[in-house]
């Protein structure tokens, strides 16, 4: 128990919010409402790992699919990233309220992911090579995801640190005036 303690201390209360609870709760969606149990482990460092893990899952997926898609159907209309850095600086309420639209994110996306396990299994009588493969099937689908995650974050930090050296550049000049 002292070592869950450890690890909960260390984890910040934005990956609480977006990414532990968001992976019990699909945990539990799953095991109720589709049938799928995962709690097979009654040990709960396997379950936090699991719930964490899930939970990390389910935010790559609401990040690459489910934003982008509510932005493509007009659903929301998001700011850019310059804007959002640029009024981060400013106004410190930005970071909590950004916290928080993520965390309504993650919950569509718990309930896009339940849907989709309820519709992988209506089709997986009819589709054989999905029940004979769905190891590899799930893999390849992670490993797109994540390799899809990797680029958004890697374009996120360039773009985090373009727009600090230029808020850098007009400060220094500013003060040499």
């Amino acid at each position: 128990m002292d070592a869950i303690k450890a690890i909960l201390e260390k984890l910040s209360s934005y990956n609480i919010l977006t990414n532990i609870i968001p992976g019990a709760v699909l945990c539990v969606v799953l095991r109720y409402l589709v049938g799928y149990d995962l709690f097979a482990d009654n040990n709960w460092f396997v379950l936090g790992v699991l719930f964490y893990i899930l939970g990390v899952i389910n935010n790559r997926f609401s990040s690459l699919v489910i934003g982008p898609f509510l932005t493509w159907i007009r659903f929301v209309k998001p700011c850019s990233y310059k804007e959002f850095i640029m009024t981060e600086n400013v106004d410190p309420k930005v970071t909590v309220l950004s916290t928080e639209n993520n965390v309504f994110r993650s919950y569509i996306a718990v309930f896009c992911l339940s849907l989709l396990a309820l519709l992988y299994k209506a089709v997986l009588s009819k589709w054989t090579f999905l029940s004979d493969n769905i190891n590899l099937v799930v893999l390849v689908i992670l490993v797109i995801l994540f390799a899809f995650s990797y680029r958004k974050q890697t374009r996120l930090l360039s773009q985090r640190i373009a727009i600090n050296q230029k808020i850098d550049k007009y400060n220094n000049s500013k003060r040499t005036i």
